[in-house]
């Protein structure tokens, strides 16, 4: 249940809306400077979380990241890939990931 529209704070609105704004655009300035790989674990988390953000404030997001966008996709995409593995019931399984292990 959204608030009424009278009761909307415009201008903590569109203050919180400029600093998401300033960070996706540092994010996606340093877009080119991050592998997949480096995306995973607790380091890489807004990475992955930038599809969340463009799925549910797609005005903030829209099409002005196209880098970060990209590598949002591919970090998610890498986590499932790494955790869909540990289903693997051997531990010693080739294809089971080290993120498997480590709960």
């Amino acid at each position: 249940m959204r608030r009424p529209k009278e009761l909307h704070w415009l201008d903590l609105i569109e203050r919180v809306r400029g600093q998401a704004k300033t960070g996706l655009d540092i994010l996606e300035g340093d877009a080119h400077l991050i592998s997949v790989e480096r995306t995973l674990g607790l380091a890489g988390r807004h990475y992955r979380c930038v599809r969340f953000v463009a799925l549910t404030h797609p005005s903030l997001v829209g099409e002005s990241y196209p880098a970060l966008s990209a590598l949002s996709v591919a970090a998610n995409a890498r986590t499932s890939e790494l955790f869909s593995s540990c289903a693997t019931p051997a531990k010693s399984s080739p294809t089971r990931s080290p993120i498997c292990t480590a709960r």
